[in-house]
């Protein structure tokens, strides 16, 4: 009978040790995942390797694409950039980012505020081509008839952003008018109505 408070004593303490072990741990664990997101804003494949190797993320386009959508802490300009880049994985990832989204019922603009939510197009123009044509082909898909083809989003897409541009960039002077708008989207007038109508311009 004098075993039993011991013993209980003895349980106590072991369950203690085992907490504190587990905060240690989880404590760690966390440092680690902040250093792993740091270094993604850094260096974006350096990251995206690094909460890998901790077991944070997995290796599945997807997967990535999940992360970079929903992580908190993430630099916007630093997950365009790597969303934008040619390497097949990047481009898988790029595409299955993209292919979570739903654009179905949304105007053309509203779309494409709804894909830049998450990341900020990066400066290379290649890569913004590389965002933007598969932006216009999802577009297309989940709006059948919208567009005559992909090839007309995507240019209206393009010319959305670059107008956007000019009407933010204070440094930009002067601004452009609605006519070398339309003249310089070589679209016809019915094709730009929906989307001019919702534009400051």
């Amino acid at each position: 009978g004098d075993r039993a408070p011991g013993g209980a004593l003895v349980s106590r303490a072991s369950s203690r040790g085992i907490d504190v072990a587990g905060v240690e741990l989880k404590r760690a664990s966390k440092l680690e995942y902040q250093e792993a997101v740091a270094l993604f804003n850094k260096k974006a494949k350096k990251g995206v390797a690094a909460l890998q190797k901790i077991g944070r993320l997995g290796r599945e386009p997807a997967e990535i694409a999940a992360f970079l959508r929903s992580a908190p802490g993430l630099d916007k300009g630093v997950v365009g950039d790597y969303l934008g880049e040619r390497d097949d994985l990047n481009v898988a990832v790029m595409h299955a980012y993209a292919e979570s989204m739903d654009f179905a019922g949304l105007a053309l603009d509203e779309a494409i505020r709804a894909f830049l939510a998450g990341f900020r197009l990066p400066g290379e123009a290649q890569k913004i081509d590389r965002l933007m044509e598969k932006f216009a082909e999802l577009y297309c898909r989940q709006n059948p008839g919208a567009y005559k083809s992909a090839d007309t989003a995507y240019v209206l897409s393009f010319s959305v952003i670059m107008l956007n541009t000019d009407l933010n960039n204070p440094a930009i002077t002067p601004k452009i008018t609605l006519p070398e708008y339309v003249a310089s989207c070589h679209s016809p007038p019915s094709i730009l109505n929906s989307t001019l109508s919702t534009l400051p311009i």
